[in-house]
């Protein structure tokens, strides 16, 4: 008999540890009558939420958290921009005059505070989301990977940023149209106003220009580098492949 189980054991170390029942979810000894009721109403909405683990790669730093930090401050500037437009379209008095320098100010105004309230929303969605997937499990990094680099994801990210860059010289101009509004007929002060803003918005959409060919083409000249030592590591992978052995 004892030999029979000496056997089984041998030929199966973890039949002790299949033998034993099935253990059922414990309860939540944390939870108490308050934690556990809800409120009325809110039942209708969601309450579950990402798998909580505690897996020490989530802390580590990678290449999605350095990327996203550098949209944070973009979101800070949208939002500061976002508020003076607001605040300059609540400024604005009805005069029952049709005055079209003013009316085109009003249009720069409201497109600037819509612009940066897209980008505010679309960059801060995506900053939760693609942390919360990121520490949703061992397999976090990857499907936070895979939702960053979506075409839909993407599209919008880019479109979010060259909103706020775009907004900055509309928000230019149309201080420039609230200012020669705003000094009526006196032309000695408001037209070189009006052209030394608008001349600053022109420069400030040049400039953004620039600094967006730059980057395109250094990240052209880069990916132009690596070229031929991916074809290398490529070739090498695929001879590995072919004969089996390295």
């Amino acid at each position: 008999m004892g030999d029979s189980l000496s056997t089984k054991k041998a030929d199966d170390p973890y039949a002790d540890v299949r033998a034993l029942p099935a253990q059922t979810e414990a309860p939540n000894v944390f939870e108490g009558y308050h934690s556990e009721s809800m409120l009325p109403g809110l039942r209708c909405m969601r309450s579950d939420s990402v798998e909580v683990t505690n897996d020490p790669r989530i802390f580590l730093d990678n290449i999605l958290a350095r990327r996203l930090s550098a949209f944070s401050s973009i979101v800070v500037a949208a939002i500061l921009v976002g508020s003076v437009s607001c605040s300059c379209l609540l400024t604005i008095e009805d005069d029952n005059k049709d005055n079209w320098v003013k009316y085109a100010g009003l249009v720069g105004m409201v497109t600037v505070f819509l612009l940066n309230l897209f980008c505010v929303l679309v960059i801060t969605q995506q900053y939760y989301q693609v942390f919360r997937l990121m520490t949703a499990g061992p397999m976090g990094f990857e499907i936070a990977k895979s939702y960053y680099l979506n075409v839909n994801i993407a599209t919008m990210r880019h479109m979010a940023t060259q909103s706020f860059f775009r907004s900055i010289p509309i928000f230019t101009f149309s201080i420039g149209c609230m200012i020669f509004e705003k000094l009526g007929r006196k032309w000695i002060m408001s037209l070189p106003l009006f052209i030394l803003l608008g001349a600053m918005a022109f420069t400030l959409h040049m400039i953004n220009r620039k600094h967006a060919n730059i980057f395109m083409e250094k990240y052209t000249i880069t990916k132009a580098h690596e070229r031929p030592l991916q074809m290398h590591i490529s070739n090498i992978r695929h001879e590995v492949h072919q004969t089996g052995s390295v």
